[in-house]
Formats: structure tokens, sequence, C-alpha cells
């Protein structure tokens, strides 16, 4: 562990919250001697008429309205007050914008906020934030070590971390309304926020060690199994994996957050689960689970199988761009399928030997060996 990460993990111990409803209220670990935030107003305005022409042309803007207005709805953001508008504490603007998910069952379209953004100074608020220690295990070996698997996610995790009143004002953003622009900012964690999954993780797994004599087989599961908010581990009976989700419903329960999206190749099991807590797409077996994924990975419960997506075809005739973009969007995080990529790497490496330029057709062998490489997979 770096200096830096014990830092944050140190700030997390020293700073953390918890509210009479049981939710964590946290802090975010900001770097020692952080240059400061420069203006960010005016690139927030920019981008956010940006991302509303963007809007309007895919006929999208009333649905990403009503998104950013279920923040408030839900008490997870807030209108800045008037008279804290003008403040000599630090602010920061984070562009939002509306991305499209057509294949996530539950959000179809959700709201990216750019804690990224640069400020006047060349300064954003990411840079001014620990990271915190990577907490990546190895979920998918574990995932496939006993014949039954399960896994689960945690609803909209971030927004159920409170975000302490010192912090909000640096989480400030523009929201559209039918009559013009208004400053709010959020009172949850905030995906786009580099410190978020770190400090999310925090909280889960601070909460499990807390919790080991009460629920011992929820915790351990959290501390073992758990990335973020993605849940996955393997079982050898249906009496167990039963057991721990039930536990993780009430350990999670206490700290205001809510599991859901099981899947699971045991169908005793699945009979087991309130139907609302399902993924929605297993509720259609035995069509393909497009959209069952495990940390990326495209699981098919009903053949018990790991697989990857691959992109389709954007173009009739193939370019570099097009090899690059596509090799490059194989999402295999553990190398699983590493040999069937080889092929599709050889083209691109022979399209830069032939010094070919991006949008370039590739010669006719290699385009052979394109389509060759596509219909295998």
């Amino acid at each position: 562990m770096t200096d830096d990460d014990q830092l944050a993990v140190d700030h997390f111990m020293e700073t953390y919250e918890r509210h009479e409803d049981g939710r964590y209220k946290v802090k975010l670990p900001h770097k020692l001697n952080a240059p400061p935030l420069g203006a960010s107003f005016e690139t927030a305005k920019r981008r956010h008429f940006q991302n509303k022409r963007s809007l309007v042309k895919k006929r999208q803007l009333e649905r990403f309205r009503q998104v950013i207005d279920e923040y408030l709805e839900l008490d997870h953001a807030e209108k800045v007050p008037a008279s804290e508008i003008k403040t000599s504490k630090p602010t920061f603007y984070m562009p939002v914008h509306g991305v499209s998910n057509q294949t996530s069952t539950t959000t179809k379209l959700r709201a990216v906020f750019d804690a990224s953004a640069e400020t006047s100074n060349g300064v954003s608020l990411n840079e001014t934030l620990l990271t915190g220690p990577n907490q990546y295990p190895l979920l998918l070996f574990k995932f496939r070590l006993k014949s039954i698997g399960i896994s689960a996610d945690i609803g909209k995790m971030f927004r159920q971390i409170m975000l302490h009143e010192e912090e909000r004002d640096l989480h400030r953003f523009l929201r559209g309304t039918s009559a013009g622009v208004e400053i709010c900012r959020m009172k949850r964690l905030t995906f786009g926020v580099k410190s978020s999954p770190y400090i999310a993780t925090q909280v889960i797994q601070h909460w499990a060690k807390q919790s080991l004599e009460t629920y011992p087989l929820a915790a351990k599961g959290i501390l073992e199994n758990f990335y973020v908010d993605d849940f996955l581990f393997s079982v050898d009976t249906t009496e167990q994996g039963n057991a721990i989700r039930v536990q993780l419903c009430n350990l999670l329960k206490e700290i205001g957050m809510d599991i859901r999206k099981w899947r699971t190749n045991d169908t005793e099991l699945r009979k087991l689960i309130p139907e609302e807590t399902l993924e929605l797409s297993d509720l259609s077996l035995p069509k393909p689970l497009e959209s069952s994924c495990a940390l990326g990975i495209h699981w098919d419960v009903n053949q018990d199988t790991l697989h990857v997506a691959v992109p389709p075809r954007t173009t009739s005739n193939v370019t570099k761009r097009e090899v690059a973009s596509i090799a490059a969007k194989v999402y295999d995080k553990l190398g699983l399928f590493s040999p069937a990529l080889i092929p599709a790497k050889i083209i691109l490496t022979e399209t830069w030997k032939r010094k070919l330029d991006w949008d370039q057709e590739i010669p006719d062998d290699l385009q052979q060996n394109w389509d060759a490489w596509m219909e295998h997979m």
C-alpha cells in the first residue's frame, strides 16, 4: 500500500459518520497540498448547452430531465439556495451529460458527472483527490470454484452514501428546466468522482467487519466476494446460497442499501428469490441473456457459460480504424479469451507494417482474414 493509499484509509476511518437512519456520511480524501481549484461555472454552462443540443437531436431531452429530477425527488441532490450561490468556500461545477445504455435492464439513460473537467487554471476536482487503494479481487476465478454461481449488485450504491455538508459545494451541477438553468449540488456520493469507488467499498467492508457476529455468512461474503457494487460468489448447495442471500439483504438494509438483480444458474435457488429482485433478463429464460454480466463478462445462466461480446461491424468496407476499434472493445479483464483475440491483433499489426492510413480500406487478403475472424467470434 502506498503512502497516499494509507492516507485515504486513515482519512475514512477518522471522518466517517453514521446517520440516524443507519446510512454512512463521508468526506472525500483530499490530497495534501493539492493545488487550488479555478473557476468552473462557465465550462459547466457551455457543456450543459452542448448536452442539451445533443439530447434534442436524439429526442432524449425530456427523459434526461426526468433522470435529473429524480436526484432531487429522492433527496440525493438539492437546489443551492440563492443566498449560498456566492460563497468564499471552494466550489466546483461538474459538467453533466446523458449516456444511453440499451443493454441495461434498469437504466437505459443515465447522468454522467465529469469531475475531471478542468477549471480555469487547469486543475480539476479529481486532480485534488486521492484514489484510494485498488481492491479488485479475482472474483471471476473464485466465482466458478463451486457448482452454483450467484451474482447480484447494490442498487444506486454510491447514492446510498451521504456526502458531508462540507463537500457538497464541490459537487455543484447545472439542471435544465423549462424556465432556464438552476444551480444544484449533490448530497450523495457521486459516480465520476475519482475517490467514490474506494469510499463505497470502504463503507460496505467497514460495516461487514462490524457485522461478523450478526451476519457471519454475509460479512465474509462482502469481504471476499464484492467489487464496488458487484457481488459474485459460488456455493455447493441451494440452501447455502439462499442463506447468504437472506443475510446479505438484511446486513445491507441496515446501512440503507438494497441488493438486487440476482442471477444464478440454480433453478431451485431462483424460485426462492423474490421475482421483483431478480435480474430482469433472467425472467425471460431460455432467451439469450445479452445483458446479464459478471464484472463485464457476459454470463448465460441457462447454459452456465461465460462469454465476451464482440461489437458488430459498423461499416461495409473495413478500415484500419474499425479493426482497432473492434479489437479494443472486446472486454476481457482477466485475459480468459486472449487466444481468440490474437488473429485480430495480428491483422492490426499488419496494417501498421503496411503503413495504412486510419480510414483506408484494408487489402483483400487482410479483409478475408478479418471476415473469417468475425465469423468465428
